[in-house]
Order: structure tokens, then C-alpha cells, then sequence
């Protein structure tokens, strides 16, 4: 079966598409295998919001962001498309990376079942929605550390497969 690693924020605009983006080439190089051949391989890589009442669901990654990945990390965030977390997500989720303590609390409350597999990333990353470039950077170089932290800490034991 596939494992599903979803990283949640507020819109899915901003901090997680990072995260995502930081969470595939991490299990790409973990499993030495291409980004795009993940799914492929059983692992599915996404991100979500808890709400659409600040961008709408289907809303682009913010645009300081998907400048900071390219610019500091040569990821491309731009064809990203904000979905809303769901029951069904929850449930099919192998692991939920909270961006905050409070992200967490809330994915608990309306999930209680999901609490042993809702996780926060170690250390709350600080929303740079409507902020500054630099803001954005420094968000991305957060989230860099902290989703390789979580990913090593819950999945550093992974090898790549036998060809």
C-alpha cells in the first residue's frame, strides 16, 4: 500500500508547500530515487489547509515562497494547488506533520483517533503569510531543518529499494 506523509497548515499556501516540496526531495534522496517516481514507489507526499476562509482551495503557492524555494533550494513550488484537510485524508494518512503546536491541537480536536499519528515538526514555524521576502527565506530555511529533523527522526531507518 501507499504511505500518505501529509504536512498541514493554516491555508496550504505558504509553509506547507514547502514543507512538501523539502519532504520529497528528502525521501528522494533517502530512497535514491527520482521525485517524480515517489508515488510510484509507494510514497505519497502532500499538504493541506484546515481552512479555505483566508485563500480559497485550489489557491497557488504564495508567490515569495515559491521564490525563496527556487532561489535558496532549486525546488519548484510553483504548479502547487492548496487542497482542504479532510476526514478522508486524515484517515488515509500514514503520518500528519503539524506546522504548529496549534495546528496540531486543532487536527486533534476534530480527529481524536488521529492524535498517536499527528506529530508538530519540533519547533513551531512562525506564518509568513503577507509578509516580507526575507520573512519567506527565513520561513524556508526553518522548514528545511525541521522537516529533515521529523522525516530522520520517524523515517531515518528507510533503504533504498533492491533494483
Amino acid at each position: 500500500g501507499v504511505q500518505l506523509v501529509l504536512f498541514v497548515c493554516t491555508s496550504n499556501t505558504c509553509r506547507t508547500p514547502m514543507a512538501e516540496a523539502f519532504a520529497k526531495q528528502w525521501f528522494s534522496k533517502k530512497l535514491q530515487i527520482p521525485m517524480d517516481d515517489l508515488l510510484a514507489s509507494g510514497w505519497e507526499i502532500r499538504s493541506a489547509a484546515l481552512t479555505s476562509q483566508l485563500e480559497p482551495e485550489g489557491s497557488p503557492a504564495s508567490k515569495f515562497g515559491v521564490i525563496a524555494m527556487k532561489q535558496l533550494f532549486g525546488l519548484d513550488t510553483s504548479s502547487h494547488r492548496s487542497t482542504i484537510l479532510d476526514r478522508a485524508l486524515i484517515e488515509r494518512a500514514n503520518v500528519i506533520y503539524a506546522v504548529t503546536s496549534t495546528h496540531r491541537a486543532i487536527i486533534c480536536r476534530g480527529a481524536p483517533s488521529a492524535a498517536s499519528k499527528t506529530r508538530t515538526l519540533g519547533e513551531d514555524i512562525p506564518d509568513p503569510w503577507h509578509r516580507s521576502q526575507e520573512m519567506y527565506d527565513e520561513c524556508a530555511r526553518m522548514l528545511r531543518g525541521a522537516v529533515a529533523a521529523a522525516l530522520e527522526r520517524d523515517f531515518g531507518g528507510l533503504r533504498p529499494a533492491a533494483n
